[in-house]
């Protein structure tokens, strides 16, 4: 993100980034990816509203 985002520290990357996503998940991997006979899968329903718009 610094590339992009060249007006701000790291550190100030950083906050801004774990407070977007903090106390908003029910699980505090975000998106945790899980392994189902042996397919792969990113779960993105744990946010607020249940759906992937979330992230």
């Amino acid at each position: 993100m610094k590339e992009f985002l060249t007006d701000y520290r790291q550190d100030e990357l950083k906050d801004c980034i774990n407070k977007a996503y903090e106390n908003k998940f029910d699980t505090e991997i975000i998106a945790p990816l899980s392994k189902k006979m042996g397919a792969y899968f990113l779960e993105l329903y744990h946010g607020p509203t249940l759906a992937f718009k979330d992230m």
